[in-house]
């Protein structure tokens, strides 16, 4: 994720990776919802901007794989929801190693 990043940052990447995930498989059928989890509120909050400062480029790219999806499927809904410390929310290991990733790429992918 490069130098000088807050650790929410990870957190967004993994939602903008999620989008961007929902996303591709919108292409091969229909979703009818997305929810994505996430432990940390601030990320979700990050995400409600895309005014300068840490996450940014994130929020941007989250922003992106919206976009992208609602033009797929107008109808869809979407939620990115709090949980504690993802307790009980099946695919927490994939949300876990997405961030993980995220966390271990150069600054700018996302």
């Amino acid at each position: 994720m490069g130098y000088n990043q807050k650790g929410y940052c990870a957190e967004c990447a993994a939602i903008a990776r999620a989008l961007e995930t929902a996303t591709s498989r919108a292409k091969q059928r229909k979703l009818g919802a997305v929810t994505t989890f996430t432990d940390a509120r601030v990320a979700i909050t990050r995400l409600t901007s895309d005014e300068p400062g840490y996450g940014q480029m994130y929020a941007i790219a989250a922003r992106k794989h919206l976009g992208n999806l609602r033009r797929l499927e107008p109808d869809i809904k979407v939620e990115i929801r709090w949980c504690p410390a993802y307790e009980g929310i099946e695919g927490n290991e994939i949300a876990d190693g997405w961030a993980k990733q995220a966390a271990d790429e150069p600054r700018g992918v996302a």
